[in-house]
């Protein structure tokens, strides 16, 4: 099955910030995330595994007291219940690719 990055749906679409749904299953959700500059997600956490790619910029990580500065070709992963807080530091637009382990 192909799927196209342009013909994903918008699940989240706040202050620059616009995650768009690639490909989902029971298992795992992908998730085109695109923070425009200067775009910050507010502190939230999910419950199961995480990891995001950075597929282009800069950006700012707080994970609960932890602050990490990531870049295009860094892996993060996130455990169930961390608190998280993503902002573009960079002068472009930060682009992610999600990975939600949902089991």
């Amino acid at each position: 099955m192909l799927n196209k990055l342009s013909e994903s749906q918008i699940i989240f679409n706040a202050n620059g910030a616009v995650g768009k749904r690639i490909s989902s299953n029971e298992k795992t959700e992908f998730v085109h995330l695109t923070l425009e500059e200067n775009s910050v997600i507010e502190t939230h956490s999910l419950d199961f595994d995480i990891e995001f790619f950075i597929l282009k910029g800069r950006g700012k990580v707080l994970l609960n007291e932890e602050t990490l500065l990531v870049e295009k070709d860094d892996l993060l992963h996130v455990a169930p219940g961390i608190n998280r807080k993503w902002e573009n530091i960079g002068n472009t637009a930060l682009e992610v690719l999600v990975i939600k382990h949902l089991e």
